[in-house]
């Protein structure tokens, strides 16, 4: 009887554990997505800028590498 009590007490306190989890993952998940289309925007925004420059052009002259 003493063995069932054991069993149902750690499935519990593993069901407990898993849903205190939950959030953490979520809020992970969400900070990943909004770090990813953050750097999208930035990478975007360095693309134009270096475009208007004239990196593009500086870089595809014959002897730049040199």
């Amino acid at each position: 009887m003493v063995l069932a009590v054991d069993w149902g007490e750690r499935f519990q306190s593993g069901i407990a554990a898993v849903f205190a989890f939950i959030p953490e993952l979520i809020a992970a998940l969400l900070i990943l997505v909004i770090g990813y289309f953050v750097a999208k925007v930035i990478a975007a925004a360095i693309s134009r800028l270096l475009e208007r420059a004239g990196v593009d052009r500086t870089v595809d002259k014959p002897g730049a590498g040199q």
